[in-house]
């Protein structure tokens, strides 16, 4: 295990929603629960680990998978399984924003109207922009790295019209 490296790798997530609302919770990790935050913390620091089939584990900064279970709730496990894989699904129209899948019970990860964490079942691709359980995604590696080539150029993407 590699200690925390500062935010390398790291994506943050946030609902979308047009135009971009500086009120949108984030993705994150409460000990050792998913759920949405108002502030930005290192709780909403997730590490991307790419799987075979186009899928994709997220992983918490406390070391445990997102992972959503047979009764569809969405919780934290300490192993990789089947049912921390996941998909980014992504939609033409919203560059930059994804759906996050999981690809055991075919959900959608969603922010309910309070804010709380749950899944969406039985939700297609087709069916968006509907309800969008869409995350802006924040690569914060791209960020970092263009920070040091000495522009001023970090993405906060919020050009959405």
């Amino acid at each position: 295990m590699v200690a925390h490296n500062q935010s390398a790798g790291h994506v943050t997530f946030r609902p979308f929603s047009k135009p971009e609302n500086p009120e949108a919770p984030y993705l994150s990790v409460q000990s050792d629960k998913p759920v949405a935050l108002p502030a930005y913390s290192e709780h909403s620091l997730w590490a991307v680990e790419h799987l075979p089939n186009d899928e994709v584990a997220l992983k918490g900064y406390n070391g445990h998978y997102l992972s959503v279970n047979s009764h569809f709730q969405v919780h934290m496990a300490k192993e990789l399984s089947k049912e921390s894989h996941l998909q980014f699904v992504t939609h033409a129209d919203f560059p930059g924003c994804v759906a996050i899948k999981e690809t055991v019970h075919h959900t959608f990860l969603a922010f309910d109207a309070h804010g709380h964490l749950n899944v969406k079942k039985g939700c297609s691709e087709k069916d968006f922009p509907a309800d969008l359980p869409y995350f802006a995604k924040h690569d914060l590696n791209t960020a970092v790295k263009e920070h040091h080539h000495g522009g001023h150029h970090v993405h906060h993407r919020h050009e959405h019209k």
